[in-house]
Order: C-alpha cells, then sequence, then structure tokens
C-alpha cells in the first residue's frame, strides 16, 4: 500500500511539474516527500 502511495504522488508531482514546465518543481516535492 505504501509503494503504491508513493507511485501516486511521483505521478502527481510529474504532472505537476509538466503542467509548469519546471523538472525543477519536481526535484524538490521529491526532495521534500522523501522526508516524510
Amino acid at each position: 500500500k505504501d509503494k503504491m502511495k508513493n507511485v501516486t504522488i511521483i505521478f502527481v508531482i510529474f504532472i505537476l511539474s509538466y503542467d509548469f514546465g519546471k523538472t525543477d518543481i519536481a526535484k524538490i516535492f521529491f526532495f521534500i516527500f522523501s522526508f516524510q
């Protein structure tokens, strides 16, 4: 279940980063979620 949750979070971050056109945003979110 935790794995599926992480995949969902990464997928959402990917969409957000795609909409904003900045991979830096995805890196920042991934950096934050990696500590939670």
